[in-house]
């Protein structure tokens, strides 16, 4: 909502009245409630310029006026002292001074034989007003009531005559004002023979009373979850109240009020300070009062509680007793033993928070709040929790917690056997043989589809089937990439050759995605029509079946850092990613993990959770098989695999050097070999050896590039002049370089 600017609106009427009397009535024109009151009324010496100074009180004449203040507002209330009358409202202030007598006018009797007069005086209390005539009116105001300076006074009016609405800001009223209503009028006795005026008397009504603004609009409680900065504090929204909020809140002042505020925290007073950071867990007591009437008063509760104090506030020290956890790998929840139960906590400290328990198996839901402490207990079945404060709906955050879990009537313990799936499917792409057999099959983009296969005739059948799926028929006419043809034999030779030109050794080279490029498809959409249809921006990749990328699968698994690259709805996404092991949140499935190096006396305690090629790194584990060894209460299970550190690079080798006067000369290169640059006739690499993995050898030359096993580069010569660029790169992507001109 947007805050406006509080104003008071004062109308006055003239009216002659005498004794204080006092009336609360509901006004039926609007929401407010007003307060009525009558006069002090006082005979000042004639001609004395209706001064207060100068006058007796008198009571003799009654029943002819009262002022009625009225609130726009939902609130109004009146407090007495000794001397004034207090006013404490929340919205806008009418004034108005009623008749209780009809057409006033000179010479019209009033009480006992007086009459009203026309005044030619022309002042009130030392302030100009013109003559008074039949009525003078004069309303002022001061930070005292004891002191009203003749130059500072809000409407004056002369001739009883009604005045128009006067509108008094906030800034008029600032943190409480003192306002006095004058009003002045002569009377007269006439002598009763000669029908003459005699013994005249000045007439002088004041009101006194002290205006103050108690609105919950005169402060601000601002959530600091949703920043620091308010640049337009009239478009913010303040905290109302029972809102909760995570990171704390402030009180800033959007008006200028004598309303004045104090701050609880968990029923203790503290300082309550304009812009000050509340951050402190716990209930937070806000009041805003009138200094006047402190039963005027305003409340909000605000709460600061973090997701971990409303779970402490609300269970304890846990939601489900931990001692009544077992391991079911059935689930994909955590599940707990018959008879566990929750303990749901009655707290003031954080705001009202429902529970809703739906039991999934049996198809029912109870719900609780945290008003009354209880204990829930739970029957066999698929549960899902829900906590959250959002029925309050207020303005501050909104905390909700979703717990899924199973309750079983017996005790579940299994070997652990999670990690070991893990690692053992784990499907980066240095998980695969390095080189395999692919066919290549266009779609509607640039980007084609390489299909992987183990050996060459599966992928050649592969294509061969995948083209036939693509062929219609036209009568007794074949029709295939938009050519007729007459008859099966022609259709086969020509799909056949086209096949073998696309089916091809393929190499994945961990340095360049394009070589290893995945694709997210719909499990729904794999047909042939599909995927021939799809508009690829670059070249992915697809394994010819589930038992193709078996057989393209590492003898034994990696524990290594891995990059993964995948094309999402026409975007690329780049992954690095390390082995770790994990466990469940109760380490029932696995409490325990070691890792062996093979062949040696070394073991170390490894952690869940955390990356476990990290840790090796942190304990100088060497490169080599290792055999990592989990514990249960259920028992062991242990599983090799290959550990290779990030900066692994095992490769070294002998390259032949011939000049050109037919000198042969080696060179021995390896990781630490500091330059690689040949200058010769022709050269051959006679001889590459690596400990771990099998590296693939890339040849730059000519502007073109071309992959190689390491058996196919071994003894092969090349004489041709020009410059060669040849990498040797294991399943890391660590890279050895040579650089070779040939001359001639």
């Amino acid at each position: 909502m947007r805050w406006r600017t509080l104003s008071i609106t004062v109308i006055l009427v003239l009216i002659i009245s005498s004794a204080l009397v006092v009336i609360i009535s509901d006004d039926s024109d609007s929401r407010s409630k007003s307060i009525t009151l009558n006069p002090d009324q006082y005979k000042c010496r004639d001609n004395s310029g209706y001064r207060p100074s100068n006058y007796e009180s008198m009571d003799f004449l009654k029943d002819y006026s009262y002022v009625t203040i009225s609130s726009s507002g939902n609130r109004i209330e009146r407090t007495s002292s000794e001397r004034h009358t207090a006013i404490t409202t929340d919205g806008n202030i009418n004034i108005n001074i009623n008749y209780r007598v009809n057409n006033i006018k000179e010479g019209i009797m009033l009480k006992d034989g007086w009459f009203l007069s026309d005044d030619t005086a022309n002042s009130i209390d030392g302030v100009s007003t013109g003559k008074i005539g039949i009525g003078g009116l004069l309303v002022q105001k001061s930070s005292s009531p004891d002191y009203w300076p003749s130059n500072d006074y809000i409407v004056y009016n002369t001739g009883c005559k009604e005045t128009q609405p006067l509108t008094l800001t906030t800034g008029d009223i600032g943190e409480g004002t003192y306002i006095r209503v004058l009003v002045a009028y002569e009377l007269y006795q006439k002598s009763w023979f000669f029908k003459i005026a005699t013994n005249h008397c000045n007439i002088l009504e004041e009101y006194i009373f002290y205006v103050n603004i108690c609105n919950p609009g005169a402060i601000v409680l601002k959530n600091l979850s949703n920043g620091d900065d308010i640049e337009e504090i009239d478009s913010f929204r303040t905290m109302e109240d029972g809102s909760l909020t995570t990171t704390g809140f402030s009180i800033g002042n959007l008006t200028s009020s004598g309303a004045k505020c104090a701050v609880y925290h968990n029923d203790d007073p503290i300082e309550a300070s304009l812009n000050r950071s509340y951050t402190d867990p716990g209930r937070y007591d806000i009041k805003l009062f009138s200094p006047i009437d402190t039963t005027f008063e305003y409340h909000w509760t605000l709460y600061v509680a973090s997701v971990d104090n409303v779970l402490q506030e609300l269970f304890g020290d846990e939601f489900l007793r931990e001692d009544y956890c077992v391991y079911n790998p059935n689930y994909n929840v955590p599940s707990y033993k018959l008879g566990v139960s929750t303990e749901f906590k009655q707290s003031d400290m954080v705001p009202i928070f429902r529970l809703t328990v739906f039991n999934i198996t049996e198809n029912y839901k109870e719900e609780y709040n945290n008003q009354f402490t209880r204990t829930i207990k739970y029957s066999p079945g698929l549960y899902n929790v829900s906590l959250s404060n959002s029925m309050s709906n207020n303005t501050g955050d909104i905390i909700t917690i979703t717990y899924s879990f199973n309750i079983e009537e017996g005790d579940y313990v299994w070997n652990p056997q999670t990690n070991h799936d893990l690692i053992m499917k784990s499907s980066y792409p240095i998980d695969f043989c390095p080189y395999y057999y692919g066919y290549v099959s266009d779609t509607q983009g640039i980007g084609n589809i390489i299909w992987m296969f183990k050996d060459y005739e599966s992928a050649w059948e592969f294509g061969m089937s995948f083209e036939y799926s693509m062929t219609a028929k036209d009568g007794t006419n074949y029709i295939w990439k938009n050519k007729s043809y007459d008859n099966t034999w022609e259709l086969t030779e020509a799909i056949g050759n086209y096949v073998e030109q696309k089916t091809n050794m393929k190499f994945i080279d961990p340095n360049d995605p394009n070589t290893y490029r995945a694709v997210a498809l719909p499990d729904s959409e794999l047909s042939v029509e599909y995927l021939s249809n799809l508009n690829l921006p670059m070249d992915v990749h697809l394994f010819g079946s589930e038992l193709e990328k078996q057989l393209l699968k590492r003898d034994i698994p990696l524990i290594s850092q891995k990059e993964f690259s995948i094309l999402t709805e026409g975007r690329e996404y780049r992954y690095k990613d390390q082995s770790m092991l994990v466990t469940d949140i109760h380490k029932l499935e696995s409490n325990t993990a070691t890792v062996h190096v093979i062949d040696s006396d070394d073991y170390f305690t490894v952690e869940y959770n955390v990356g476990l090629v990290d840790q090796l790194v942190k304990m100088n584990v060497n490169p080599g098989y290792l055999e990592i060894i989990e514990t249960s209460s259920a028992g062991t299970t242990s599983y090799q695999a290959l550990y290779l550190p990030p900066n692994y690079c095992s490769i070294e080798g002998i390259i032949d050097i011939i000049d050109s006067n037919g000198t042969s000369s080696t060179d021995h290169f390896d990781k630490t070999s500091v330059s690689n640059h040949y200058i010769c006739s022709k050269f051959k690499i006679s001889e590459v050896n690596e400990v771990y993995g099998d590296s693939i050898v890339k040849l730059n030359y000519g502007g073109f590039t071309q992959y190689y096993t390491i058996t196919e580069i071994e003894n092969m010569v090349f004489e041709t002049q020009g410059s060669y660029q040849v990498q040797f790169i294991n399943c890391l992507g660590n890279t050895i370089e040579l650089n070779v001109v040939v001359i001639g």
